[in-house]
């Protein structure tokens, strides 16, 4: 069987047939790298396996860790998905959570595997993270519940309350 895997990896890998596009291949190049939306993106990748090969990008409804067995997982359906053996980047479109969470910075830990977050909501407790984390993940925020969460400038010094609100524009509710 192991055999049967390696084989058809090999086909799809070198006798895979150049694409012929009606644009520019820079062109097609720049569409793969820049999606402009999340459905978008998941429209290319469902037309033609070159977009994901490209740019590979998990689409994501949510992002949620799991304190008890220490690691990220998503739910698609009704099945919990494990992160940890992911390679590609996320883009997540609805939630995260670290709720109940111990470790101060499992969040800034996640952040680098994150293509784009347009998370609408998230639950974040007992975290540490820098200024530029906290606008990575919040501009499409509409409901912010923290607890015990320090968002830090990189001197080392706390965010003032109102250059915290300013990057989260479409706020609806904070806790």
């Amino acid at each position: 069987m192991l055999e049967f895997i390696y084989y058809r990896k090999a086909i799809f890998d070198f006798n895979r047939q150049h694409q012929n596009w009606s644009l520019p291949d820079p062109i097609i190049y720049y569409i793969a790298k820049n999606p402009s939306t999340s459905k978008v993106y998941q429209k290319l990748i469902q037309s033609c396996k070159y977009f994901f090969e490209k740019n590979p990008i998990l689409v994501l409804d949510d992002l949620i860790y799991i304190h008890e067995k220490k690691r990220w997982s998503t739910s698609h359906g009704n099945k919990l998905i494990d992160m940890k053996n992911i390679s590609c980047k996320f883009w997540i479109t609805e939630f995260i959570s670290t709720n109940y969470c111990c470790n101060e910075n499992i969040i800034s830990s996640i952040i680098p595997k994150i293509y784009k977050c347009d998370a609408k909501m998230l639950c974040l407790d007992n975290q540490i993270f820098s200024y530029n984390d906290f606008a990575f993940l919040v501009p499409n925020a509409e409901d912010i519940n923290f607890k015990a969460v320090t968002v830090m400038n990189e001197n080392g010094s706390i965010v003032p309350f109102e250059k915290f609100f300013e990057a989260i524009p479409k706020i609806k509710y904070i806790y």
